[in-house]
């Protein structure tokens, strides 16, 4: 943790008032610049994915697990994550090319299939956000990470009602941190704040004592 703030610093010797721009910031360098700024190319299929798709990635998989309560992660869990994203990835490429040119184009989609198991190998041993805990056991390197990364999927996919599924979450002690960060994260949380107060009012009401108090 304390390495993601030195690298934030050190591409901008200020710290955002964000906490989530803060380790935005951190992650992109770990994520892009490191590579380029010493002239390594990837051919790998996680290697030829933009920083961006990278990202997309983390957050699929830190969301999913972190849901199910998943601190220490089979490799097969995170296998089947890694398909399922590229899968989802390939047809809504599809689907665009289709609606702007009426076809596909194959030669500019993803392979139809990955090597999940090389995938979740380089994350771990480029950047150090997976970490492998025994041969089949992984975790994020940092519980802050796979926290930030979850919200970073509930602010990008608001639109498939990720805001009211985490709203079913409100005085679950273990999502505090990834409330904070979604609320930070959103360009306008004034949805977000609605819907909390709704759920809060709701969690009050069950709970006789409370309702009195």
């Amino acid at each position: 943790l304390l390495a993601l703030l030195c690298i934030a610093y050190a591409e901008k010797p200020t710290f955002p008032r964000q906490r989530g721009e803060l380790y935005s910031r951190a992650l992109r360098v770990v994520l892009a610049q490191w590579d380029g700024e010493r002239g390594v190319k990837r051919d790998s299929a996680y290697g030829q994915l933009t920083p961006k798709r990278k990202d997309e990635l983390l957050a699929h998989l830190a969301y999913h697990t972190f849901a199910q309560g998943q601190y220490f992660i089979p490799q097969p869990r995170l296998v089947a994550l890694v398909r399922d994203f590229w899968q989802t990835w390939r047809q809504t490429l599809m689907a665009q090319q289709r609606q702007e040119y009426g076809q596909v184009y194959p030669p500019e989609l993803p392979p139809r299939e990955v090597n999940a198991t090389a995938v979740i190998g380089e994350i771990a041993a480029q950047h150090g956000l997976l970490v492998a805990q025994t041969d089949d056991l992984y975790s994020f390197s940092h519980l802050t990470l796979q926290e930030y990364f979850t919200a970073r999927y509930i602010v990008d996919n608001a639109a498939a009602d990720t805001l009211p599924r985490l709203m079913q979450r409100v005085g679950d002690g273990r999502w505090r941190e990834v409330f904070l960060l979604t609320a930070g994260m959103l360009y306008d949380a004034q949805a977000f704040a609605g819907e909390y107060l709704a759920a809060l009012a709701r969690m009050v009401a069950e709970d006789p004592v409370v309702t009195e108090m």
